[in-house]
């Protein structure tokens, strides 16, 4: 598989920080180049930001990465309205870069929002390596196929990416023990320190 350039697909502002935050640390270290593209600020159904400066939190954490980033304004639970204009953005994305592996929400991810990008991702991108990243507050189980060894330096990266969202830390999974636990529990299957994993939901060599 190639690790060169990376498109990350985060539902909401703080997706891909949680699910996969460490895994682009340390390939952007590596020499990848990082896409991540938000689809959705947070808005309610009557169009009011609930977290006001969700934003600036997101230009922050891009900026710690380093990754070129687009942000959509879509309503939040509402993407499956717009499931068509999301495939039509995808495609054209696929063109203007050659990506050679993407990150989406898992098929095991039960939220709506989640749902919709992961299916509209694997329509889009076929002929690419798709993983699927693992929010587990949304599944109620996972397919654990691919694992990422992570050094300190990149969980101590992925918690100052999330420490962005400072509008978000009341949220369980925020909290740095969570982050470290967890890493710390997807480690143990692969005799390492840290670790996070993926479904590979398409593999291409």
């Amino acid at each position: 598989m190639k690790f060169n350039n990376i498109l990350a697909l985060s539902p909401h502002t703080d997706d891909v920080e949680i699910g996969c935050g460490a895994t682009l640390v340390k390939l952007k270290r590596e020499g990848a180049k990082i896409f991540v593209l938000n689809f959705s600020l947070s808005k309610n159904e009557e169009g009011n930001n609930t977290a006001p400066n969700v934003e600036n939190e997101f230009i922050k954490s891009m900026t710690l990465l380093g990754a070129e980033y687009k942000m959509l304004n879509f309503e939040c639970r509402k993407l499956q309205d717009k499931r068509q204009e999301i495939l039509d953005y995808l495609i054209k994305l696929s063109k203007e870069y050659e990506f050679d592996t993407v990150f989406c929400p898992s098929s095991f991810d039960s939220h709506q929002d989640h749902q919709t990008v992961r299916n509209e991702a694997f329509r889009a991108f076929k002929s690419n390596t798709i993983l699927g990243f693992e929010l587990p507050w949304n599944c109620v189980q996972f397919r654990t196929d691919l694992f990422v060894n992570l050094s300190d330096e990149d969980l101590a990266a992925k918690v100052d990416m999330i420490n962005c969202y400072v509008s978000q830390q009341h949220r369980a999974y925020m909290y740095k023990q969570y982050i470290y636990d967890n890493a710390r529990t997807r480690a143990l299957s692969i005799n390492s320190k840290y670790a996070e994993c993926f479904e590979l939901i398409r593999g291409v060599i």
